[in-house]
């Protein structure tokens, strides 16, 4: 975390090289800074340059909008799932359920994935068959993995477009 004086020094710093940004999330008291650039973020520099991003710690969302959001977020993703079926190269065995905030996607013999809500924490947790489990928190309008800055629906797309073996998108979905 950063202290309030380290957090006005990158605030001034920011503000000089014609960062924009909300004043209000960098004066959070709990702050963390993220290797991301500028591209994964909701500000811009005409550089491009940015590598770090803040945010309060638990988002800036309280329980009401993070459950909005998060439920949103794999309603939409079930939603464009279960079109999967009508794709030729869908695996064998293919399911989709979706049940108290839990997004399971049977795939076959390729694995299952599931996506769930961590309330406590703000986070959608993935377990991919692929890439194994990551945890992802709403930054920026997205829900990004905070150790390498892929959003959600980014990796989602890459892995099932390898399994489908046909492009598949989820640019529709919510908070993408």
């Amino acid at each position: 975390m950063l202290s309030r004086r380290l957090s006005m020094k990158l605030f001034r710093h920011l503000r000089r090289n014609n960062f924009a940004f909300s004043y209000r999330v960098i004066t959070q008291p709990n702050i963390k800074v993220y290797g991301l650039t500028s591209k994964d973020l909701e500000f811009s520099t005409p550089t491009n340059s940015l590598q770090y991003y803040c945010t309060d710690v638990k988002n800036g969302l309280n329980a009401n909008e993070y459950d909005r959001i998060a439920e949103e977020t794999l309603e939409s993703l079930l939603e464009s799932v279960e079109s999967f079926e009508d794709i030729d190269n869908c695996p064998e065995g293919f399911d989709v359920s979706y049940s108290s905030g839990v997004l399971s996607i049977y795939l076959g013999d390729y694995g299952t994935y599931v996506l769930n809500k961590q309330s406590p924490n703000q986070q959608i947790w993935l377990s991919s068959p692929i890439s194994g489990p990551k945890r992802y928190d709403f930054i920026g309008n997205k829900w990004i993995y905070k150790r390498d800055g892929t959003s959600l629906h980014d990796l989602l797309q890459k892995e099932m477009t390898a399994i489908m073996k046909t492009d598949i998108s989820f640019m529709d979905c919510a908070f993408n």
